[in-house]
């Protein structure tokens, strides 16, 4: 069945894979409270996995709320307090605005 009410909807909107020099953690779409069980499953696995460099690709995020924002805030903690780095990668305008309106882009490490 189409979702015509968001077309560009993604079945999976969180995707957490394992690369060379770390995690990557690529978001897709409206990032929001409907999809808190994945950030969720996104966060439990790079717990769960040897402490490394987390990246999360944001340049498919379409939108994020606060729930997304608490993701980052949360997940910043865990890698930070493991040793590593957590950066978040070519933020769309409207999902750099968020960080900026919540003042995670002056805590968080955001590359264009």
């Amino acid at each position: 069945m189409t979702d015509t009410l968001h077309p560009d909807h993604h079945p999976d909107p969180v995707h957490c894979v394992q690369v060379a020099d770390g995690l990557v953690v690529r978001l897709i779409g409206d990032i929001d409270m409907s999809s808190w069980a994945r950030l969720d499953e996104a966060y439990d696995t790079i717990h769960a996995a040897e402490p490394c460099p987390v990246t999360v690709d944001l340049s498919a995020t379409t939108f994020i709320d606060s729930t997304t924002l608490g993701f980052l805030a949360r997940l910043h903690e865990l890698v930070k307090g493991r040793g590593h780095e957590l950066v978040l990668e070519s933020p769309s305008r409207i999902v750099a605005r968020a960080m900026e309106v919540s003042g995670l882009n002056r805590v968080l490490t955001v590359r264009p």
